[in-house]
């Protein structure tokens, strides 16, 4: 005797196994990679990355939390390493948030919240 565990299979969350939605790419450089210098933060279907072959830090998804990242919003966080404060992010409880992005060291995204008044 003994016992024997059996999970459900796992769902599409943190693990990578969630298929990104892609969107229609815009060919044109967006900003200067801030990390490598030399290459250009673009467009790819589901992420922006850094057209430069050696500078793999940069990968920001082109939808975080159910929200799309526009151009705009991902030149300011290229640009000046922060966007404004954007609204429409829906958390994994299905709660919708508001929150700051910035760039972290790693060459992903971070959050920071609006103090709570």
């Amino acid at each position: 005797g003994g016992f024997r565990w059996e999970f459900p299979p796992r769902g599409s969350g943190r693990g990578g196994n969630a298929a990104m939605t892609e969107f229609e790419v815009n060919p044109e450089p967006i900003v200067t990679c801030p990390t490598c210098k030399s290459g250009n933060i673009i467009e790819s279907p589901t992420t922006y990355v850094c057209d430069n072959q050696s500078c793999e830090k940069i990968q920001v998804p082109r939808e975080i939390c159910k929200r799309e990242l526009t151009r705009t919003e991902a030149e300011s966080l290229f640009g000046g390493n922060e966007t404004a404060l954007l609204e429409g992010f829906t958390s994994k409880a299905g709660k919708p948030f508001s929150a700051t992005l910035y760039l972290k060291k790693n060459g992903r995204h971070g959050f920071r919240f609006p103090d709570r008044n």
